[in-house]
């Protein structure tokens, strides 16, 4: 899981401004969803529950940076 979070956080790095209309903007969850359907990766990889715990690891994450 880590991982897959880890990569899932670079990934968003190039990506980011598309999903939120440009740099400097938070991601809210159901920009997230959209990202994770464009890419195959809700339903077939995670489940809403586990994007979500995800959803919230990221936002830790940036606090804490």
């Amino acid at each position: 899981m880590v991982d897959f979070m880890s990569e899932l956080f670079c990934t968003l790095q190039n990506l980011y401004p598309k999903y939120v209309g440009g740099p400097n903007k938070n991601m809210t969850f159901e920009q997230l969803s959209l990202f994770a359907r464009d890419y195959d990766i809700f339903p077939r990889f995670c489940s809403k529950p586990a994007l979500y715990r995800i959803f919230h690891t990221l936002a830790l994450m940036k606090e804490a940076l």
